[in-house]
Protein backbone atom coordinates (compact mmCIF):
# COMPACT_ATOMS: atom_id res chain seq x y z
CA UNK A 1 0.00 0.00 0.00
CA UNK A 2 1.29 3.42 -0.99
CA UNK A 3 -0.12 6.71 0.28
CA UNK A 4 0.88 9.42 -2.19
CA UNK A 5 0.63 12.99 -0.88
CA UNK A 6 0.54 15.68 -3.56
CA UNK A 7 -0.16 19.39 -3.79
CA UNK A 8 1.65 22.71 -4.02
CA UNK A 9 4.14 23.98 -1.46
CA UNK A 10 2.62 24.98 1.85
CA UNK A 11 -0.42 22.67 1.89
CA UNK A 12 1.00 20.41 4.61
CA UNK A 13 2.29 17.32 2.78
CA UNK A 14 5.22 16.77 5.11
CA UNK A 15 3.08 17.35 8.21
CA UNK A 16 0.47 14.90 6.92
CA UNK A 17 3.22 12.41 6.04
CA UNK A 18 4.57 12.55 9.60
CA UNK A 19 1.09 12.05 11.13
CA UNK A 20 0.22 9.19 8.76
CA UNK A 21 3.61 7.60 9.43
CA UNK A 22 2.91 7.59 13.16
CA UNK A 23 -0.62 6.27 12.62
CA UNK A 24 0.34 3.37 10.34
CA UNK A 25 3.95 2.90 11.47
CA UNK A 26 5.06 3.19 7.82
CA UNK A 27 8.12 5.03 6.58
CA UNK A 28 7.89 8.30 4.66
CA UNK A 29 9.91 8.57 1.48
CA UNK A 30 11.04 11.72 -0.26
CA UNK A 31 14.35 11.58 -2.05
CA UNK A 32 17.24 13.00 -0.04
CA UNK A 33 14.99 14.13 2.80
CA UNK A 34 14.78 12.87 6.35
CA UNK A 35 12.38 14.20 8.98
CA UNK A 36 11.10 16.85 6.58
CA UNK A 37 14.56 18.34 6.05
CA UNK A 38 16.93 18.02 3.12
CA UNK A 39 20.23 16.39 3.89
CA UNK A 40 22.46 19.45 3.60
CA UNK A 41 25.56 18.86 1.59
CA UNK A 42 24.25 15.70 -0.07
CA UNK A 43 21.97 17.57 -2.47
CA UNK A 44 24.71 20.07 -3.28
CA UNK A 45 27.30 17.30 -3.86
CA UNK A 46 24.99 15.38 -6.18
CA UNK A 47 23.99 18.53 -8.05
CA UNK A 48 27.67 19.44 -8.53
CA UNK A 49 28.18 15.97 -10.07
CA UNK A 50 25.34 16.63 -12.50
CA UNK A 51 22.99 14.15 -10.81
CA UNK A 52 19.41 15.39 -11.13
CA UNK A 53 17.98 15.83 -7.62
CA UNK A 54 14.31 16.31 -6.69
CA UNK A 55 13.15 15.71 -10.25
CA UNK A 56 11.05 13.14 -12.03
CA UNK A 57 14.19 10.97 -12.27
CA UNK A 58 14.12 10.30 -8.50
CA UNK A 59 10.43 9.46 -8.80
CA UNK A 60 10.97 6.92 -11.56
CA UNK A 61 13.68 5.17 -9.52
CA UNK A 62 11.42 5.19 -6.45
CA UNK A 63 8.55 3.73 -8.50
CA UNK A 64 10.83 0.99 -9.83
CA UNK A 65 11.86 0.17 -6.24
CA UNK A 66 8.19 0.06 -5.22
CA UNK A 67 7.46 -2.27 -8.13
CA UNK A 68 10.28 -4.59 -7.07
CA UNK A 69 9.56 -4.71 -3.33
CA UNK A 70 5.92 -3.57 -2.92
CA UNK A 71 6.47 -1.91 0.48
CA UNK A 72 3.88 -0.07 2.54
CA UNK A 73 5.02 3.54 2.65
CA UNK A 74 4.07 7.18 2.33
CA UNK A 75 5.38 9.20 -0.61
CA UNK A 76 5.80 12.90 0.16
CA UNK A 77 5.55 14.05 -3.48
CA UNK A 78 6.25 12.19 -6.71
CA UNK A 79 5.84 12.61 -10.47
CA UNK A 80 2.75 14.87 -10.27
CA UNK A 81 4.82 17.47 -8.39
CA UNK A 82 7.69 17.17 -10.85
CA UNK A 83 5.29 17.79 -13.73
CA UNK A 84 3.45 20.67 -12.03
CA UNK A 85 6.60 22.54 -11.04
CA UNK A 86 8.29 21.86 -14.39
CA UNK A 87 5.28 23.35 -16.21
CA UNK A 88 4.77 26.42 -14.02
CA UNK A 89 8.44 27.33 -13.60
CA UNK A 90 9.30 26.28 -17.17
CA UNK A 91 12.26 24.21 -16.06
CA UNK A 92 12.17 22.19 -19.27
CA UNK A 93 13.58 19.03 -17.72
CA UNK A 94 10.69 16.84 -18.90
CA UNK A 95 10.44 16.37 -22.66
CA UNK A 96 7.09 14.53 -22.66
CA UNK A 97 4.84 14.85 -19.63
CA UNK A 98 2.47 12.17 -20.91
CA UNK A 99 5.20 9.59 -21.50
CA UNK A 100 6.82 10.17 -18.10
CA UNK A 101 3.43 9.98 -16.36
CA UNK A 102 2.51 6.74 -18.19
CA UNK A 103 5.87 5.15 -17.35
CA UNK A 104 5.51 6.09 -13.69
CA UNK A 105 1.95 4.70 -13.55
CA UNK A 106 3.12 1.49 -15.26
CA UNK A 107 5.85 1.07 -12.63
CA UNK A 108 3.25 1.46 -9.87
CA UNK A 109 0.64 -0.75 -11.55
CA UNK A 110 1.11 -3.68 -9.12
CA UNK A 111 0.83 -1.46 -6.03
CA UNK A 112 -2.32 -0.29 -4.29
CA UNK A 113 -2.06 3.50 -4.28
CA UNK A 114 -4.08 5.99 -2.26
CA UNK A 115 -3.66 9.35 -3.99
CA UNK A 116 -4.27 12.16 -1.49
CA UNK A 117 -4.39 15.59 -3.10
CA UNK A 118 -3.81 18.22 -0.42
CA UNK A 119 -5.03 21.70 -1.29
CA UNK A 120 -5.35 25.07 0.43
CA UNK A 121 -5.96 28.67 -0.61
CA UNK A 122 -2.85 30.76 -1.27
CA UNK A 123 -3.43 32.84 1.87
CA UNK A 124 -3.20 29.71 4.01
CA UNK A 125 -0.28 28.13 2.17
CA UNK A 126 1.91 31.23 1.99
CA UNK A 127 2.20 31.20 5.79
CA UNK A 128 3.79 27.75 5.52
CA UNK A 129 6.06 28.19 2.48
CA UNK A 130 9.50 26.62 2.67
CA UNK A 131 11.78 26.32 -0.33
CA UNK A 132 10.19 27.41 -3.61
CA UNK A 133 7.94 30.39 -2.91
CA UNK A 134 5.44 30.79 -5.75
CA UNK A 135 3.57 34.00 -6.47
CA UNK A 136 -0.23 34.00 -6.19
CA UNK A 137 -0.51 33.40 -9.95
CA UNK A 138 2.06 30.58 -9.96
CA UNK A 139 0.43 28.98 -6.94
CA UNK A 140 -2.97 28.95 -8.60
CA UNK A 141 -1.44 27.54 -11.79
CA UNK A 142 0.04 24.75 -9.66
CA UNK A 143 -3.35 24.10 -8.03
CA UNK A 144 -4.98 23.81 -11.45
CA UNK A 145 -2.34 21.35 -12.64
CA UNK A 146 -2.67 19.25 -9.47
CA UNK A 147 -6.45 19.22 -9.92
CA UNK A 148 -6.08 18.10 -13.53
CA UNK A 149 -3.63 15.33 -12.58
CA UNK A 150 -5.89 14.22 -9.73
CA UNK A 151 -8.73 13.75 -12.20
CA UNK A 152 -6.53 12.21 -14.90
CA UNK A 153 -4.65 9.62 -12.83
CA UNK A 154 -6.53 6.34 -12.55
CA UNK A 155 -5.67 5.17 -9.06
CA UNK A 156 -8.47 3.22 -7.37
CA UNK A 157 -8.32 5.22 -4.15
CA UNK A 158 -8.27 9.01 -4.12
CA UNK A 159 -9.16 11.73 -1.66
CA UNK A 160 -8.95 15.52 -1.77
CA UNK A 161 -8.20 17.22 1.55
CA UNK A 162 -8.61 20.98 1.95
CA UNK A 163 -5.95 21.68 4.56
CA UNK A 164 -7.05 25.31 4.72
CA UNK A 165 -10.43 24.29 6.16
CA UNK A 166 -9.63 21.09 8.05
CA UNK A 167 -7.41 20.57 11.05
CA UNK A 168 -4.71 17.90 10.76
CA UNK A 169 -6.62 15.26 12.76
CA UNK A 170 -9.73 15.60 10.57
CA UNK A 171 -7.70 15.53 7.35
CA UNK A 172 -5.70 12.47 8.42
CA UNK A 173 -8.97 10.89 9.51
CA UNK A 174 -10.39 11.39 5.99
CA UNK A 175 -7.41 9.58 4.49
CA UNK A 176 -7.61 6.76 7.04
CA UNK A 177 -11.37 6.39 6.47
CA UNK A 178 -10.82 6.14 2.71
CA UNK A 179 -8.13 3.52 3.30
CA UNK A 180 -10.63 1.30 5.11
CA UNK A 181 -12.03 0.58 1.64
CA UNK A 182 -8.61 -0.59 0.39
CA UNK A 183 -7.38 -4.16 0.13
CA UNK A 184 -3.85 -3.29 1.37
Amino acid sequence: MIILLEGPNGVGKTTYAEHLSMHFDWPVYRAFRRSGKYQMGQVERYSAMGVPINTYVDDLYAADFIRAFNPSLILDRAIPSAIAYDKVFKQGTIKSYGEVLREWCDLLSNATVMYAWLDAPYETAEKRFRGVTPTWTEYNQLRNIFQSLFVKLKFDFKVKVDTGKLDIQTGVGMICQRLKNCDG
